[in-house]
């Protein structure tokens, strides 16, 4: 057991995670959770909330890689990262790498979904000339 005056890591990270980015304790606890399980993570919200600087800084704070992807909801996350194929007669595995990274991704646009505009009265028209 450590001693009482020393801080984990997890928290240390927390904690400068919490400085950086304020008022997202919740997301940033469950993001952490997910690193440390080694699972994937969708983040989605509004645009212009945090999202891509709460997972800039978590890489930053951990020393990881970051990039950023960003593509319609259809996309797996062995699309980006690849598959591991285990051979059950040899048993091993090997690696196959995706066919798109970040390097070679065309992103879509971040941009709010646009309202559709009302078709205007074709009979306030009729009678002017």
């Amino acid at each position: 057991m450590p001693p009482a005056n020393e801080v984990s890591p997890i928290t240390a990270v927390l904690a400068a995670a919490n400085r950086i980015i304020l008022g997202k304790e919740g997301q940033i606890r469950l993001a952490v959770a997910c690193l440390l399980a080694r699972g994937h993570l969708l983040i989605e919200d509004l645009p212009g909330v945090g999202k891509t600087t709460m997972a800039q800084t978590l890489a930053r704070l951990l020393g990881l890689q970051f990039s950023r992807i960003q593509f319609t909801s259809d996309m797996l996350p062995a699309d980006i990262i690849g598959v591991s194929i285990l051979s059950a007669n040899a048993a091993t595995s090997s690696s196959c790498p995706a066919l798109s990274s970040a390097k070679y991704c065309w992103p879509t646009r971040s941009t709010a979904p646009r309202r559709k505009r009302r078709a205007r009265c074709s009979k306030r028209w009729k009678n002017a000339k």
